[in-house]
């Protein structure tokens, strides 16, 4: 998918390119960073050593956010959104400390900036963390909570959580739906009213949604 053009609070990147159309915040697009920009599945052995305690795992996996695989498709998808003029959010259910390597590595390889970046809220032990999916409800509400309408899509990697927000009217899709479609087809799905622009999740789906 060809890039349409940079995006930014100005709308330039150090590359000098410019946006077709400038950034709306009735238009918004969530994007998830693990399995859709993102690979750390290299580090995933971390999480499994017995002989370390559980926070240590995941600090040492987080350890290697800078060393993570660039996924190109979804470089270019983000590109290719940013292009037509969506205001880019991006997801992460990685916790909040992780904030600045993850800006850090979007920057480096040339991810468009985005208005924010959530991330999964601090919690103290023993106190568990709220699982992907309702940290990804939440970072959609914070936009539907402003407007119904101004979540245009929250992309993510995993089908099963595209159903669940689905089920709770939030419009979704995954990146490998978007990424084979087209820049016109792309504006089309994106441009169309929200609640109408992705079919329906499966009826088992609705059944079982908290």
């Amino acid at each position: 998918m060809a890039r349409n053009g940079p995006t930014s609070r100005v709308g330039k990147t150090r590359r000098g390119r410019y946006l077709h159309n400038h950034p709306a915040d009735d238009r918004v697009v969530i994007l998830d960073i693990d399995g859709v920009l993102a690979d750390l599945t290299e580090f995933e052995h971390l999480l499994t050593r017995a002989d370390v305690a559980i926070q240590q795992r995941w600090r040492d996996f987080f350890d290697h956010i800078p060393d993570a695989k660039v996924l190109d498709d979804g470089r270019e998808l983000a590109w290719a959104i940013a292009g037509l003029g969506h205001t880019l959010l991006y997801s992460t259910t990685r916790p909040a400390y992780t904030r600045t390597p993850t800006r850090a590595w979007l920057g480096v390889h040339d991810f468009p900036i985005a208005r924010a970046l959530l991330a999964r809220p601090h919690v103290e032990p023993p106190r568990h963390p709220q699982p992907a999916f309702q940290i990804k409800l939440a970072h959609s509400r914070a936009v539907t909570n402003k407007h119904p309408a101004w979540l245009r899509c929250f992309i993510d990697d995993d089908q099963a959580i595209v159903d669940r927000l689905r089920a709770q009217h939030v419009p979704a899709a995954t990146a490998t739906a978007l990424s084979s479609l087209g820049v016109a087809e792309l504006r089309r799905r994106l441009d169309s009213a929200p609640m109408k622009a992705f079919d329906p999740p499966p009826a088992d789906v609705l059944q079982h949604s908290p």
